[in-house]
């Protein structure tokens, strides 16, 4: 019902506060299913979900065989890898404050989405993804650990511009958005693992599944610099 049909019913003066809420609420019903379109056929929102999703696989691929691949390919007990996996996780915890920090003054400066935010994760993950084609040659444990360090640091860098992106592009439902963009970290959790395994177990070992965690890296690379435009993509529901 309107606001005025709602007077008649209640048979009282309602204050111009609750009139505004009222109306504002019925014009959120009717921008539901236009939201939920949008959500889904946003190229912007759709390829953040890819990169989103990509990164969810590097994440979770190095949190549950860091240790296992440092264990069987450089003969590391299980105490120096607890002491060497401290440093990609400090380095990534400092990173992902300073990309943020410079994502939003970088928009602050240039009001510019794509500059401040798109540029920051698909460089991002163009860096984490060359790492990782040089972690396959790496041929001692400083070397190693350099790349696992750019790798986790540079892919975990992408998540302040990955939440603001989504606040950015659909801002009266962003946390509807997120939730969205998070279903895809969850399919990461896993996929990565399950894939992971059995890559690991066949006769390529970790070479190939640090080439297929490369050619994800390299598709979202791709997508995010022909197709993410934010600000052209505003979502308007």
């Amino acid at each position: 019902v309107s606001s005025k049909e709602l007077n008649k019913i209640k048979g009282t003066k309602v204050s111009a506060a609750e009139t505004f809420d009222h109306e504002h609420e019925l014009a959120l019903r009717k921008n539901v299913s236009g939201l939920w379109k949008s959500l889904f056929t946003n190229k912007t929102l759709l390829v953040g979900y890819w990169a989103y999703f990509v990164f969810g696989c590097f994440f979770i691929f190095f949190v549950s065989w860091l240790p296992s691949f440092l264990e069987t390919r450089f003969h590391m007990s299980t105490s120096e890898v607890g002491l060497i996996a401290v440093v990609p996780w400090l380095v990534s915890a400092l990173l992902m404050w300073l990309a943020g920090v410079l994502s939003d003054a970088t928009f602050k400066k240039t009001r510019n989405l794509r500059l401040s935010r798109t540029c920051f994760i698909f460089v991002a993950q163009a860096i984490s993804t060359v790492a990782i084609v040089c972690l396959i040659g790496a041929s001692s444990k400083l070397l190693a650990l350099i790349f696992i360090t750019i790798i986790l640091s540079f892919m975990l860098s992408t998540v302040p511009t990955f939440y603001a992106i989504n606040i950015d592009l659909v801002k009266t439902r962003a946390a509807t958005s997120l939730g969205v963009m998070n279903v895809f970290l969850a399919i990461s959790s896993f996929v990565a693992p399950a894939v992971a395994g059995r890559v690991i177990e066949s006769s390529y070992g970790y070479n190939a599944m640090f080439l297929a965690l490369a050619f994800l890296g390299l598709s979202s690379t791709i997508l995010m610099i022909i197709f993410h435009r934010p600000d052209q993509d505003v979502v308007s529901c």
